[in-house]
């Protein structure tokens, strides 16, 4: 059993929800007009099942709720524990955020197990930022081009993940510290595309070698230098002097020549003298003048020349350009060493649990291949799915993913989802995003068996924007969940035809089926509604073949009601005579006021065979009757969900409304045209020139309204059952006034 008010929740003002019964059959349809109801009811179910109050969001007025299914019951006032426990699943018509989050966390893990990797992967999501900015400030690269950049410098592929970088630096690079050589040095300072162009040049990286191999030889020949301790180690030691206290410590360093040193200046002055010898040498010159042109030719460029100007050490490390950018970048990383080393444990310790998760998900794997099979079977697209073991980007370890072999006649081509959801029809995307529903349902109905408790799951216009066959998949889905043990299905509606077959296709019971629509007050009422057969087959020749009418009311209102139903098969039978006559009862003809009822019953016996009629006052004029029923009907003030009712007003509403033109007719001394097709609107656009505003708003109402309520081709009524009975009512009763 389930039950409910709602009031100030999503735009439910005022919303009781009549009790609907599960025991006998646990399936129940909701049919309610566009924009009445069911976004906000589902969306407030949504929010209790997530353990949230509803709210208004629009108007901000308090929201007061309370619910009950099966025993369990909540309200404004309970905690989240207490909502959450009410064991409800909202099915929603369409959810973006569903194609939003693709890469690792895949349509093939269940919501939970899917919420926790994200939540995982979202909570380091913090430190990731913090490791790129960091790296950011250092290197100049942008942040949106950090992570590419390093990844591709580190000959990593764009599948691979941060954890792959930490275990690449881990092997190859146990150790790393500051290069000081490189601290301080821009990498798009030296590694813009400009300055690449040249740093490639076959002609600049001979000058490189040949200017390293004047420099070797050079040091080969210094009495302070040797190739083995050549000017980079030569730096590097003074460096270290002064951040160990060597001298402090009042040792003393004494070189080959015999030279004493004591002190870290006396080192760096020895240093200096010796480096300034050997970039003095012509030879080495010459070359260092020939790199220095090569690197005119660009304010790109010319900023690396003004580098290796004050830092020729540099030029070294020009002749491995893929060795530089390494060290480039583990200078970064070694400055911002304390973002790094948190970054890096945050990941390992993820690695463990991420990889728990796709172990369990990986138990499910027939439950994934037969969802899988059966969308591919079912749904009419123009791609078809399948499990493929593809390697888990962050764990290194295989992990199940979803490919799309997007096809078109003979070619064939593999899609990953984010590319296939650029090229699908909203359609095509619905049907794709149902896949993750199916999987939802999965789990729902395991988690049902394992704690015998009843589960609500309530389906939001699901069918909106899929073609038929694709409707009809969906309904064998709806089928298939309403037969899972535990599970009880509301399914929720606009589509009048998606209404009747859900109902007949799930075996829905009349009293399991209701309506909801607004009344003159704004509120929402539902109530049963049924009609879940074929209207003429079972409401029209049903309750008139045997002509006994006598004075059942409702019988007699479908003798008016199918009018439209029996000039429509007389139109498709090509009963040209019997179509015309019943014009006549549908327009303000000629004859319109003097067709009687044994008229009509006649007209109607040329359709259809039906028994001699019984009716009190035969005789009565139709518009007579029509008069009488449409008088009691708008005399009800409670809201109808009675197609019968609505179709006998929308008759009387054009009547009353062609009367009152041809009374506007006649007073302008005009004679508005005789129309086979059309006539209200026709009569409407002639005279409309000489209405009052406010006769031209009501008519204006009228022809907005009866067209499609009369003229019920192919019995699609779905337009006069969404059209509110108090807003029916209240046209009709204007254009009588204006006809008083």
């Amino acid at each position: 059993m389930l039950k409910g008010k709602f009031n100030n929740c999503y735009g439910l003002k005022s919303f009781e929800l009549e009790m609907i019964n599960f025991t006998y059959n646990n399936k129940a349809l909701i049919y309610s007009p566009n924009g009445v109801m069911k976004t906000s009811f589902a969306k407030s179910l949504d929010d209790i099942q997530n353990g949230i109050i509803p709210e208004d969001r629009i108007f901000t007025k308090v929201p007061k709720f309370e619910l009950e299914y099966k025993g369990r019951k909540c309200n404004t006032e309970d905690s989240t524990e207490v909502l959450k426990a009410m064991g409800l699943y909202v099915i929603h018509s369409f959810n973006e955020s569903l194609e939003a989050k693709e890469s690792i966390s895949t349509l093939l893990v269940d919501r939970l197990l899917k919420k926790e990797y994200e939540d995982i992967i979202g909570s380091l999501e913090g430190e990731v930022k913090i490791f790129i900015n960091a790296l950011n400030s250092k290197s100049q690269v942008s942040k949106n081009n950090v992570k590419d950049v390093l990844f591709t410098d580190f000959k990593l592929t764009k599948d691979q993940e941060w954890l792959d970088l930490f275990k690449k630096i881990t092997e190859k690079y146990p150790s790393f510290e500051t290069t000081e050589d490189l601290r301080g040095l821009d990498y798009n300072t030296i590694f813009n595309a400009k300055a690449i162009k040249i740093l490639e040049n076959p002609k600049f990286k001979r000058s490189i070698e040949r200017y390293i191999e004047i420099l070797d030889d050079l040091i080969k020949q210094s009495t302070f230098l040797t190739k083995g301790f050549d000017d980079y180690k030569a730096d590097q030691l003074g460096k270290s002097f002064g951040k160990y206290d060597l001298f402090a410590a009042k040792h003393i360093i004494k070189l080959n020549d015999g030279t004493e040193i004591q002190s870290s200046s006396e080192w760096e002055i020895k240093y200096k003298e010796e480096m300034s010898r050997v970039e003095k040498a012509p030879e080495l010159k010459k070359v260092y003048s020939e790199i220095s042109k090569m690197l005119n030719g660009s304010e790109e460029s010319r900023s690396l020349k003004e580098i290796l100007k004050s830092n020729k050490q540099l030029i070294r490390y020009l002749d491995d350009l893929d060795d530089l950018k390494i060290k480039l970048w583990l200078n970064y990383i070694a400055e911002s060493r304390g973002v790094y080393d948190n970054l890096q444990l945050r990941f390992e310790s993820a690695e463990k649990r991420i990889g728990e998760i796709f172990d369990e998900a990986n138990k499910r794997r027939d439950v994934w291949v037969k969802i899988v099979e059966d969308f591919n079977a079912r749904f009419n697209v123009p791609f078809k799915i399948r499990i493929k073991n593809q390697a888990h980007v962050l764990l290194k370890s295989e992990a199940p993913n979803i490919v799309f072999d997007y096809e078109r006649g003979a070619d064939k081509v593999e899609k990953a989802h984010k590319e296939l959801m650029s090229v699908l029809s909203m359609g095509e995307k619905r049907a794709l995003y149902l896949l993750q529903i199916l999987f939802d349902i999965e789990l729902k109905k395991s988690e049902v068996l394992t704690s015998g408790d009843s589960v609500l799951v309530v389906v939001d216009d699901i069918a909106d924007s899929f073609d038929y066959k694709n409707k009809y998949a969906i309904i064998e889905y709806l089928k298939e969940i309403s037969e899972a043990k535990n599970l009880d299905l509301l399914i929720l509606t606009h589509n009048f035809d998606f209404y009747r077959t859900v109902a007949s296709r799930l075996d829905i019971k009349r009293e399991n089926t209701f309506i909801v629509q607004r009344d003159e007050n704004d509120n929402l009422i539902m109530s049963k509604f049924g009609y879940t057969k074929d209207v003429f087959k079972r409401m029209v020749v049903e309750k008139l073949k045997n002509g006994k009418i006598n004075t059942d009311t409702q019988k007699t209102k479908w003798l008016i009601a199918g009018i439209p139903f029996f000039r429509n098969i007389a139109d498709y039978m090509g009963k040209d005579d019997v179509y015309a006559e019943l014009t006549n009862l549908l327009h303000l003809k000629t004859k319109t006021d003097t067709i009687t009822i044994n008229d009509l019953w006649s007209e109607y016996q040329k359709v259809i065979a039906l028994e001699p009629l019984v009716i009190p006052d035969a005789s009565k004029t139709v518009m007579k009757l029509l008069s009488d029923l449409s008088a009691q009907i708008s005399s009800v003030q409670a809201e109808e969900a009675c197609l019968e009712n609505k179709i006998i007003l929308s008759i009387a509403v054009r009547i009353e409304a062609e009367k009152f033109m041809l009374k506007k007719y006649n007073e302008s001394k005009m004679t508005p045209l005789q129309s086979d097709s059309n006539q209200t609107r026709e009569w409407f656009e002639g005279i409309k020139a000489r209405l009052l505003p406010e006769e031209h708003k009501i008519l204006e109402q009228v022809n907005m309204v009866t067209p499609e309520n009369i003229h019920i081709n192919a019995f699609m009524y779905e337009p006069i059952i969404d059209l509110s009975d108090w807003h029916l009512k209240k046209i009709y009763s204007d254009i009588k006034l204006l006809n008083a």
